[in-house]
């Protein structure tokens, strides 16, 4: 930070629209509750809203899936998701979109290290560097990380293995697997 300013994000949602699930990371390091982070009228325009985010903890091993649900937690119905933080990746269930999700308020990090462990990953692309590619992750990882999947609307189950030569992109998110744990 250094005495920066706070900044917010806009995550680019366009291809989804409203009504559907995008698979989102944000670069910025902006941290804290599900709502504060993710509140894009106060940080945004304020016309992208959400019902329900979903994180794949893969450090639960009696409940990998964590939920965070609007309606559910206005019924007072406790909620799993954790904080969210930059490192995480997300499914984010859109209602309505003028295709940027603002996320707020952090700084451009300096580092960030994301933490992969024995198994799948759902993790985010914590940088505003583009350039670093999967075939490096697959390298930097000493040959732990063995197949990255990333997003496709047109494929079946909207999912496909990441090649080689293709990189990061920022917003997006990624399911690594790793066979152990490995500091990226």
């Amino acid at each position: 930070s250094g005495g920066a300013p706070m900044i917010t994000y806009d995550v680019d949602v366009s291809p989804a629209g409203a009504s559907n699930w995008v698979f989102i990371s944000f670069p910025i390091t902006a941290t804290g509750d599900v709502l504060s982070v993710f509140d894009d009228l106060a940080w945004g325009g304020g016309t992208t809203n959400w019902d329900m985010i979903q994180w794949y903890d893969p450090a639960d091993a009696n409940d990998h899936w964590k939920m965070y649900h609007k309606a559910q937690f206005a019924a007072g119905i406790p909620q799993d998701m954790p904080n969210v933080d930059n490192t995480m990746g997300l499914w984010v269930h859109l209602t309505a979109s003028d295709n940027l999700l603002t996320v707020g308020e952090g700084y451009d990090p300096v580092g960030t290290t994301v933490n992969l462990i024995a198994g799948w990953n759902l993790v985010g692309f914590p940088s505003q560097t583009e350039g670093y590619t999967a075939g490096q992750l697959k390298a930097d990882s000493g040959g732990l990380v063995t197949s990255i999947e990333r997003f496709n609307s047109v494929v079946t189950y909207n999912m496909e293995l990441m090649p080689d030569g293709d990189q990061f992109q920022i917003g997006s998110a990624y399911w690594v697997y790793s066979t152990g744990a490995y500091a990226w």
